[in-house]
């Protein structure tokens, strides 16, 4: 072997050695866990004394400790099989979580909730009051209008809650506004809220008429409500100007 031949293999392994020299002392970077909440508000802001935060960390403690105990088979019934997990012990984790200002884990209790019976309706809407609070507008707007779809039409709570979450995060869609507020009267029947609703969108509308017409119903419906009977006149003043 020549002396230029032997250069080269020299300097190609004090390059090699160089590299893995570099490889070993350069502190090795870590790979930042994946965190599927990034970006949302995960904590609720509350205030509580230290007797009512014990409570219900106790009593979370409890629930999850029955749930672990169904999922590690230690619930059985007295033939000796599996009994059917409560449900409802993901929807009082979930309560209890919620109170405690933690919607993390309040969502997840709720989601492992709807996976065993999506048909609660209940659970779908405090699923999308937790996900409104998270600011996870558009699956809180899906887990709202499910509760609707699930209940065949839903509670005035439920159907007020998808409007106002309409009304707040979605500019444009006056036009489904009024359609859940007319299938809000459809299926639940006049209500004040309902009524007085109507009343600000057609007045929002430059109907007048129509808005007076349903302040009127309101009125009627509540008639020792002063603030409903205060919004009217102001209606009424505004459109005879």
């Amino acid at each position: 072997m020549n002396s230029s031949n032997k250069r080269i293999i020299i300097a190609v392994l004090v390059v090699a050695a160089l590299i893995a020299l570099v490889a070993i002392t350069q502190p090795k970077q870590e790979i930042e866990p994946f965190n599927k909440y990034e970006g949302l508000v995960t904590i609720r802001e509350i205030e509580m004394d230290d007797e009512t935060r014990k409570l219900l960390l106790g009593r979370i403690a409890e629930t999850q400790a029955q749930i672990d105990a169904h999922l590690n088979g230690e619930g059985l019934d007295e033939e000796g099989n599996a009994e059917e997990l409560d449900l409802d012990l993901y929807l009082s984790l979930a309560s209890d979580y919620y109170l405690m200002g933690d919607l993390v884990n309040a969502r997840e209790a709720l989601e492992k909730q709807l996976d065993g019976n999506p048909m609660h309706f209940g659970a779908w809407n405090s699923y999308g009051e937790v996900l409104r609070l998270m600011e996870d507008y558009d699956n809180a707007k899906f887990a709202f209008k499910k509760a609707i779809d699930v209940s065949n039409g839903g509670t005035e709570e439920v159907i007020r809650d998808y409007i106002l979450l309409l009304e707040k995060y979605y500019p444009g869609s006056d036009d489904e506004v009024f359609e859940m507020l007319e299938f809000g009267v459809k299926t639940r029947g006049q209500t004040p809220w309902l009524m007085v609703k109507l009343a600000e969108w057609y007045f929002e509308h430059d109907d007048c008429q129509r808005s007076e017409a349903h302040y009127k119903v309101a009125i009627a419906l509540s008639p020792a409500n002063e603030s409903i009977q205060q919004d009217y006149q102001t209606v009424k003043r505004l459109c005879a100007e």
